[in-house]
């Protein structure tokens, strides 16, 4: 099956029921028990809880002689709170590892769609423990979940190469065949934003008939039912195509920001250099614009016609809120 199986993410997360610093001289008692695996262990002895001097001082090098000193939990907080303290190899190590880079695209989706404001590790925990219990419970159903490369909002997935309109997404899986992708977000104050509810066909979808409903009511049904307390948002074809739209005109507009900068100082750097700096500049302001008609004359009128009128269309809906338009911080 396409995607990665959330069978997988077996151990969950905890909330923080102790002070940050406490934590951090848990986690301290736990290194010093094994010396070798960082690069200064008498340090260790010295520091409390202060944030600057973990970060000034450790360095977590295999990330495999860690695993059997620290918990997950303790794990992915530390990797949370202080990503400074982890070598640059075990850094590289946890983004491969699906269950480590979970919790960093968390944090990144919700600096996209929060406002770029800062997720708390509860809200965190919340959210990765709701993914991970996702189940469908249909026979002949299952899902596998994916989620964007980098800090890309929307793009190709990381573990099955499909095209997401939001940051995650569902893969529902028929008889072990992909037959729908369900993209979304995670926003501030716990907003869940569904922006892509698409079969993977056209035609001959047969397992619909299988379905207790529409498949875009039986979406909501599941999401309303898993993703407890958290407001669910809609997000119609027309505001997702306009937010792109926004995106590489906001993108332009720094372009030319910077290009007119660039011309008040002409005189007092060498004016060959800046001449070559404002050619290139306004080549890439250039293929902004190019993109943005380019997204305009295809991907809009999909998009609308896609999701266009089906947010009207199944009861269910009258229970959650429909943005009109939403754009990403």
């Amino acid at each position: 099956m396409k995607g990665y199986p959330v069978s997988l993410l077996h151990q969950a997360l905890l909330p923080m029921q102790s002070s940050h610093a406490d934590f951090l001289l848990s986690v301290r008692d736990h290194l010093l028990e094994e010396p070798a695996i960082h690069d200064h262990p008498y340090a260790l002895e010295a520091i409390l809880g202060d944030k600057d001097a973990w970060e000034e001082v450790i360095r977590l090098n295999d990330l495999s002689d860690v695993e059997r000193i620290l918990s997950l939990n303790e794990l992915g907080r530390l990797y949370f709170s202080h990503k400074k303290v982890f070598s640059d190899s075990s850094k590289e190590e946890m983004r491969k590892d699906p269950k480590y880079h979970l919790i960093e695209k968390i944090r990144v989706c919700y600096a996209k769609w929060g406002a770029w404001g800062t997720i708390t590790w509860n809200e965190l925990v919340s959210f990765y423990n709701q993914l991970r219990t996702f189940r469908i419970g249909e026979p002949d159903f299952s899902i596998t979940l994916d989620w964007t490369t980098g800090f890309n909002e929307r793009g190709y997935s990381t573990y099955s190469r499909t095209f997401l309109d939001g940051v995650f997404a569902f893969l529902v899986h028929h008889k072990g065949k992909h037959v729908m992708t369900i993209g979304f977000s995670l926003a501030d104050d716990g907003k869940l934003l569904i922006q892509q509810v698409q079969l993977v066909n056209k035609k001959g979808n047969r397992f619909l008939f299988q379905l207790p409903t529409s498949y875009m009511s039986w979406v909501l049904t599941l999401f309303k039912s898993h993703f407890i307390g958290r407001e669910i948002y809609l997000v119609t074809g027309e505001s997702l195509a306009y937010s792109i739209i926004e995106q590489y005109t906001r993108g332009a507009r720094d372009i030319r920001h910077t290009f007119s900068w660039k011309k008040k100082f002409m005189r007092s750097e060498g004016k060959e250099q800046v001449l070559q700096e404002l050619f290139e500049l306004r080549a890439e302001h250039r293929a902004f614009i190019e993109k943005a008609l380019r997204f305009k004359a295809k991907d809009f009128d999909r998009l609308v016609t896609l999701y266009g009128g089906d947010e009207g269309k199944h009861c269910i809906t009258r229970n959650c809120h429909t943005l009109r338009l939403l754009t990403p911080a």
